[in-house]
């Protein structure tokens, strides 16, 4: 039964995701594999990375929706959040705030304020988020210059 409910609301957010994708999304691919495993690449609109496109690693848990899903950052971000493995902690992730009826477009929101809004106190990046605490127009130029040259890059590959 446990398998049967997970895979249909699998089903229902794949189908959303490719018919109704968020504005933020700039790609989505399940894996042909193994439908548990997802990309995704967001394109935040009022950041310091907006002119950047951040590829993210989603793992469906096999007790989906009762368990979350994980979450990596494959493409580098400079955000006092992530750290340099492209980890990062959202409490809407945590098992003692999951909720069954949050859905992943759920987490990639929180996700996306996250990076809109930084919280120093939670630092996975100790140099990044005392800059972004007290020189927030440095961090913002800091990040900005780092999304910029990594879009050059990636455009030069």
């Amino acid at each position: 039964m446990l398998k049967t409910v997970s895979m249909k609301r699998l089903m229902k957010e794949i189908e959303h995701f490719k018919t109704e994708p968020p504005p933020y999304l700039a790609e989505f691919e399940v894996d042909e594999k193994n439908v548990r495993k997802w990309t995704a690449s967001i394109h935040p609109r009022f950041t310091p990375f907006k002119h950047g496109v951040f590829k993210l690693k989603i793992e469906i848990h096999p007790d989906y929706p009762f368990k979350p899903p994980r979450m990596q950052f494959l493409t580098p971000i400079y955000h006092p959040n992530v750290d340099e493995k492209g980890m990062f902690c959202l409490s809407i992730l945590q098992m003692d705030n999951w909720k069954a009826g949050v859905t992943v477009a759920a987490v990639l929101d929180s996700l996306l304020y996250l990076l809109e809004r930084p919280e120093p106190e939670r630092s996975l990046r100790f140099e990044i988020g005392e800059q972004y605490a007290l020189n927030r127009a440095e961090f913002i130029k800091s990040a900005h210059a780092k999304t910029k040259a990594l879009k050059a890059a990636t455009k030069a590959a």
